[in-house]
């Protein structure tokens, strides 16, 4: 039997719905599919689909010996080290439930690019006691142990067998990938903890058809933790910025909207407005009216429309805010829902934010084809109103061409506090 001990530094929160278990830290049943999948692309040297029976037919001995398994013959056990701290996390704090959370020692993350559980927040902040049951946390270790177990067969002609192969790929792996939930936008980083920043910058520039790194680091020391608040309110301006414009303090418009704007394509919001616009109206045969943050642009009434913001990841929904919602003392608010079908429900944002010891990286290569020039059907739902549910307001097409690298020039050239690496 041959081992292989690796040590990793913890760079982020990891969002875990295990988090009520002692130790809980990375899942092998997250990482060795990952690590896995990862080995047999570098060792086909192509897409993971592409190469993965050519890989196995070459390296029969690196597999289980099971037909049309692809999982890597070794044991993985994985150990948190260090203290542990829980993190509640939410994309929006008010002043008094940062005082409440603060006042039971409760850490939190107030403005991250993570929307999922907002209800159960303000639960926690209302009620204590909540947060024991709260259903996933932001754990925060040190870092973490992995011992890699594996049978001494000899898989390649150099006489290497698998541990020396994850020995060689296992620093790149943990370089570029996040863990757990919302890891494209930082959360679940990782490295190997002896890892420098120069072999680190190589690593991604390596790895990427484009990097872009933070400046400045999050750290108030070298030694000390990042301000977390600090860096992930980072991450969702500049994700909001590129993706889908900002209303916060001042209103900015999208990257992603100038940039098909260029190409004669409107994006979908205006689309989703003159389609509802007129369309619902309450019991008292009132219409639903949408209020308008925005000032009016040149680039309301131009171009095609088409389903643009699909091409950096799929929205879960579109929320507009009612001036006249059904309950008078309410903020309800008319929703847009969107539906691909089943092929594309779990299409993410092909830019993934990576932070290692206080920096900022944003990395990528290419948008999944699959997305492009595909069709998008939209359906209206608004709260307490019970004649309007799943509504069809439409559909659209996504553009038929998106070049990621070329889209991300143009973007970062307002974002005046990173350098390009690549």
């Amino acid at each position: 039997m041959k081992t292989l001990k690796v040590t990793l530094k913890q760079h982020t929160p990891l969002i875990h719905f295990q988090h009520s278990e002692e130790g809980a830290t990375l899942r092998s049943s997250e990482v060795k599919p990952k690590l896995d999948r990862f080995i047999i692309e570098k060792l086909g040297g192509g897409n993971y689909e592409n190469v993965k029976n050519l890989v196995k037919k070459t390296y029969t001995q690196l597999f289980i010996p099971k037909d049309g398994i692809f999982a890597l013959d070794y044991k993985l056990k994985i150990k948190a080290l260090g203290n542990k701290n829980e993190y509640l996390i939410s994309s929006y704090i008010k002043k008094e439930g940062k005082e409440t959370l603060d006042k039971y020692n409760i850490l939190y993350i107030a403005n991250s690019p993570y929307f999922a559980q907002e209800n159960e927040n303000k639960k926690v902040i209302k009620y204590r006691d909540e947060w024991d049951n709260i259903p996933r946390k932001g754990l925060l270790y040190d870092g973490a142990e992995l011992i890699f177990l594996a049978k001494d067969k000899v898989v390649d002609s150099s006489g290497k067998n698998i541990i020396d192969i994850i020995n060689k790929y296992i620093q790149s792996f943990f370089a570029i990938t996040n863990f757990g939930t919302r890891q494209d936008k930082g959360f679940g980083s990782f490295t190997i903890s002896n890892d420098k920043e120069a072999e680190i910058d190589n690593i991604l520039k390596k790895e990427f058809s484009f990097c872009y790194k933070s400046k400045k680091g999050y750290n108030g020391c070298k030694k000390c933790k990042p301000d977390f608040n600090l860096l992930f309110n980072e991450i969702s301006a500049v994700y909001r910025k590129i993706r889908s414009g900002s209303s916060f303090r001042e209103y900015e418009k999208s990257s992603l909207m100038e940039y098909y704007d260029k190409e004669k394509i409107r994006w979908e919001k205006k689309y989703f407005k003159q389609q509802i616009k007129g369309r619902f109206e309450n019991d008292k045969g009132e219409i639903y009216r949408l209020k308008d943050f925005h000032k009016k642009t040149k680039y309301n009434d131009q171009g095609t429309p088409k389903f643009v913001r699909a091409v950096l990841g799929l929205p879960g929904q579109y929320e507009f805010i009612l001036e006249n919602p059904p309950l008078s003392d309410s903020k309800n608010k008319l929703i847009v829902t969107v539906d691909g079908g089943e092929g594309v429900k779990r299409y993410k944002s092909p830019l993934t934010f990576k932070v290692i010891n206080g920096y900022i990286y944003i990395i990528g290569d290419t948008v999944n084809p699959e997305i492009l020039n595909r069709e998008f059907k939209f359906y209206v739902n608004i709260d307490k109103e019970k004649r309007y549910k799943d509504e069809p307001i439409g559909t659209l097409y996504t553009p038929s061409t998106f070049n990621l690298e070329l889209f991300m020039r143009d973007a970062m050239e307002t974002q005046y506090n990173y350098i390009k690496l690549k």
